[in-house]
């Protein structure tokens, strides 16, 4: 028995993979005590540590977006640059 997801579903686990992947990119400015965190490629998530405590500054809703895009985009590339690789048997 073979079981295969639809082309959307894998398209959108593959998506939802490299936009984890992309978010994982941060850049932090550290101040003494204060740390502030931007993450993402577009840095749509700002977070702000002081001392021990993290503490969530903005979620920039348009750079969000632009980085779902972004992941969509990348992952359309890549399934246009592996289209015909998987040889079925």
């Amino acid at each position: 028995m073979k079981l295969s997801l639809p082309n959307w579903a894998s398209f959108a686990l593959v998506a939802a993979l490299i936009f984890v992947g992309m978010s994982l990119f941060s850049v932090s400015v550290s101040t003494g005590p204060n740390q502030d965190v931007s993450c993402g490629l577009t840095g749509w998530l700002d977070l702000h540590r002081h001392a021990d405590k993290w503490s969530l500054t903005q979620v920039h809703v348009a750079r969000l977006a632009i980085q779902l895009a972004l992941a969509a985009l990348a992952t359309w590339f890549l399934a246009k640059a592996l289209h015909g690789s998987w040889k079925k048997a």
